[in-house]
C-alpha cells in the first residue's frame, strides 16, 4: 500500500527537518511560484515569489533545490517546471538564469522540454509573440541516474498538454499527464516523490495512481488544505 504523506509549511524548513530522517527521494518535481507578480489577499506572506529581486528570488530557490538536492537518491532526478516572466516590456529570461545558477552548483542538466499550454486563451499582443510554454528542466545529481528506457524512447522534447483551472486559486493544477511523463519515466513502483510546492496535489494524485509513495509540502495550508484532502 502507497503512502502519501502531506506537510503543511515554509519548504526551507520543512526539507532541511527532512534531511535529519532516513527518507530519500527517487524523484522531485515542482514549479515554484512565479517571481515579480502582484500580491493577492490569499497569498502567504511568507511564500516564494515577492522577493525585491530577481537574484533574490533566484538565490532563494537555488537554496531550495540545494536541499532537495541532498535529499535525493544518488541515481534520483529532479524535474523543474517553470516559465519565463515578462516586465517592463521584456522578456527576462529568467528559467535561462536559474539553469546556469543550477549548473554552477554541480547539477546535470539532462533536458529541457517545453510544455506547450495549447488552451491558453491570453490575449494576443500587437508588438510581441504571446508566451505560452513553461520549460521542463530534467536535473540530476549523477550521470547514473535511473531512467526507463522505455518511456524515454516515447519521450518529445515538446509537449503539447492543456491547463487545468484551479476552483480555489488563481493558478492552474498540473496536468495529469504533466506529472505521469516524469514519474513512468524516472521512477518505480515503491519510491518515493517529493513535490516542495504541491499545491493542490497533482503531482501526489498522479504517483499513488501509480504506485508511488509522495510527500508534499504546501505553505498556503488554509486555500490548498480542502483542495489536498479532497
Amino acid at each position: 500500500m502507497v503512502e502519501q504523506r502531506v506537510i503543511y509549511g515554509d519548504c526551507r524548513q520543512v526539507l532541511r527537518e527532512l534531511l535529519s530522517t532516513k527518507l530519500r527521494f527517487r524523484l522531485a518535481i515542482t514549479s515554484p511560484p512565479y517571481w515579480g507578480f502582484q500580491r493577492r489577499e490569499d497569498d502567504h506572506p511568507s511564500q516564494i515569489g515577492f522577493e525585491d529581486s530577481q537574484k533574490d528570488y533566484i538565490g532563494e530557490l537555488i537554496d531550495i533545490f540545494s536541499l532537495i538536492r541532498e535529499l535525493l537518491t544518488d541515481d534520483g532526478s529532479f524535474f523543474l517546471i517553470i516559465g519565463d516572466i515578462y516586465i517592463n516590456k521584456e522578456f527576462q529570461l529568467l528559467p535561462s538564469k536559474l539553469a546556469l545558477s543550477l549548473k554552477d552548483r554541480k547539477w546535470i542538466l539532462r533536458g529541457d522540454t517545453i510544455w506547450y499550454k495549447s488552451d491558453i486563451d491570453y490575449s494576443i499582443p500587437s508588438n510581441r509573440a504571446t508566451n505560452v510554454y513553461d520549460h521542463v528542466f530534467h536535473l540530476t545529481k549523477s550521470k547514473d541516474y535511473f531512467y526507463n528506457p522505455e518511456e524515454f524512447r516515447k519521450w518529445r522534447d515538446v509537449w503539447d498538454i492543456g491547463t487545468i483551472p484551479s476552483p480555489k486559486s488563481a493558478w492552474t493544477i498540473f496536468p495529469r499527464e504533466l506529472c505521469l511523463k516524469p514519474i513512468l519515466a524516472c521512477s518505480e513502483p515503491g519510491d518515493w516523490v517529493l513535490d516542495p510546492f504541491c499545491g493542490s496535489g497533482a503531482v501526489l494524485k498522479v504517483a499513488k495512481e501509480m504506485g508511488r509513495n509522495a510527500l508534499g509540502v504546501e505553505i498556503n495550508e488554509e486555500i490548498y488544505r480542502p483542495l489536498l484532502e479532497e
